[in-house]
């Protein structure tokens, strides 16, 4: 069993959680969403925007991001979940870039070459326009 909530943390979730959803949990030290979720439901604290329809607001800023961020994007939608934001991304029609259609620099083919046998997939922090699946960011 983990630490005990306190009153604070219980306020935190009480005040954020309705708008925050689980991302409240970056409010709160060493607590992960998962926990904040369940912490939520004890205390009889729900979304707001669970089961509530998208805004024009919220569909824009999904096709400016969706494509680049993916589920990341929910950071930028307070009560919507990564899960919620992949739906309403394939609903709109909105996908990723893909990577196969963007050619690899020289510059990225050398940084492959020299450092990959080494570092594997921790590479992409010297690729800074792909992702650890050769997405182009």
């Amino acid at each position: 069993m983990g630490k005990a909530w306190n009153s604070v943390e219980d306020g935190i979730i009480k005040k954020y959680y309705p708008k925050e959803g689980s991302r409240c949990s970056a409010r709160i030290e060493n607590r992960t969403r998962s926990a904040v979720k369940s912490r939520a439901i004890l205390l009889g604290v729900s979304c707001s925007k669970a089961g509530k329809k998208w805004t024009p607001e919220e569909d824009n800023i999904l096709r400016k991001f969706y494509s680049k961020e993916l589920n990341k994007t929910a950071y930028r939608l307070p009560g919507r979940s990564e899960v919620s934001v992949s739906i309403r991304a394939k609903i709109l029609g909105v996908r990723p870039i893909a990577a196969s259609k963007t050619q690899w620099t020289p510059q990225e083919d050398q940084i492959m070459k020299k450092y990959y046998s080494m570092e594997g997939f921790s590479i992409v922090k010297r690729l800074k326009n792909r992702t650890k699946n050769a997405e182009v960011l």
